[in-house]
């Protein structure tokens, strides 16, 4: 269902066909903030009901990757290994990542393909994998992602 499909639906409550007293943009912004207010309650009911997930590979050597623009709080971060298994990364907390990274401080390229990488910090809008790829692994993202206002009729 689209927006002009739910301001449709509104006038025919309103039993208002046609703009009269309501307005396009008098309903869009109603019908804008009635969705934030649904979905607050159906996060409170289920706070993982809209988690989504994007998956990315890696590149030999790169330590830094965008996060996507939508990621409003990040979840869980995973490696995926050959066989299909998922395996959560450490994540290293700011403003003192180093308190929570391993020691000695993995941020050279590791020679062991099994522990790359093992870990991350978020750093403002990106990710650093530590310690650096070495090879092509893909890594998951779990985030609850913004919530956007309905802007076109279609």
């Amino acid at each position: 269902m689209n927006k002009g499909q739910i301001r449709t639906m509104v006038r025919e409550f309103l039993n208002e066909p046609v703009a009269a007293f309501w307005t396009d943009a008098t309903l869009d912004t109603w019908i804008n903030q009635a969705i934030r207010k649904v979905s607050i309650q159906i996060k409170n009911t289920s706070r993982y009901h809209f988690t989504t997930r994007a998956t990315f590979p890696t590149v030999a050597g790169q330590e830094y990757y965008q996060l996507p623009a939508n990621l409003k709080d990040l979840k869980l971060i995973s490696k995926i290994t050959t066989d299909q298994t998922e395996i959560p990364l450490a994540v290293a907390h700011w403003p003192n990542p180093f308190v929570w990274t391993e020691d000695p401080l993995p941020t050279s390229t590791s020679t062991n393909p099994t522990d790359v990488p093992a870990g991350c910090w978020i750093v403002g809008q990106s990710i650093r994998l530590l310690p650096i790829p070495t090879s092509a692994v893909t890594i998951r993202l779990y985030y609850e992602a913004r919530l956007v206002d309905l802007v076109n009729d279609t």
